[in-house]
């Protein structure tokens, strides 16, 4: 697996980052639990977007977007079928709109307290 990393910078600040893992499978992706658990199956290579973050003054000003759109690009150059993700309540409307699909609820994780995470995919061969 490899690791690519993006951070949004304005002027002199961070105002967002975003990562993303490519596999062979889904067995070899964190947590892989989480996508088996709601039925998700699929060949490899598989990408793992993670850590997108934007700072909460800098929302709404097409950050996520430009790393979404990273992370996408990326995944596709890395030759992966599919990217599968862990979605927050914030993060899944936006994911929805570009043709992402749920999958389901993904397990509790204590990291972050009640948050609940949707699985939710991408299919890099339909573009």
């Amino acid at each position: 697996a490899h690791r690519q990393h993006w951070i949004a910078v304005a002027g002199d600040e961070v105002v967002g980052g975003a990562s993303l893992g490519v596999y062979a499978t889904l067995d070899d992706m964190h947590q892989p639990e989480a996508y088996h658990g709601v039925g998700l199956v699929t060949p490899g290579p598989v990408a793992g977007p993670d850590r997108l973050v934007v700072r909460a003054d800098w929302r709404g000003r097409y950050v996520v977007q430009r790393l979404l759109d990273a992370q996408e690009t990326a995944a596709r150059a890395a030759g992966a079928v599919i990217t599968a993700r862990q979605a927050s309540r914030m993060l899944r409307p936006i994911l929805l709109r570009r043709g992402w699909r749920e999958h389901g609820p993904a397990p509790h994780d204590a990291r972050f307290g009640g948050e609940q995470f949707t699985v939710m995919s991408l299919d890099l061969t339909a573009r």
